[in-house]
């Protein structure tokens, strides 16, 4: 079986069992040769993630409100470093 090279968008890594879940699948992905992307705000799971080979990219996701809708400048970096990830040519799963 080839690599997969899987993406996975979630607001934050705290407590929470989205975040627990998160975590475990990105270990088990890195055990089984598989690459695995967490984006996130980042939080108390991070340095779990990158422990055990997985990849964290901390761009602030969690933001809800209607004014991060109209992205100010200072939210063009984070743009910028999200969309060549999403669109990576052999990327085979984003969740």
């Amino acid at each position: 079986m080839s690599s997969l090279k899987v993406v996975q968008l979630l607001p934050e890594l705290n407590t929470g069992g989205v975040e627990r879940g998160a975590t475990d699948l990105s270990t088990e992905l890195v055990k089984r040769g598989h690459s695995s992307y967490l984006i996130s705000n980042g939080g108390i799971f991070e340095e779990e993630v990158t422990r055990n080979g997985g990849v964290h990219i901390k761009i602030p996701i969690h933001k809800k409100s209607i004014q991060h809708y109209f992205l100010p400048i200072s939210y063009l970096q984070y743009i910028n470093k999200l969309i060549p990830i999403l669109f990576m040519s052999d990327l085979d799963f984003l969740h």
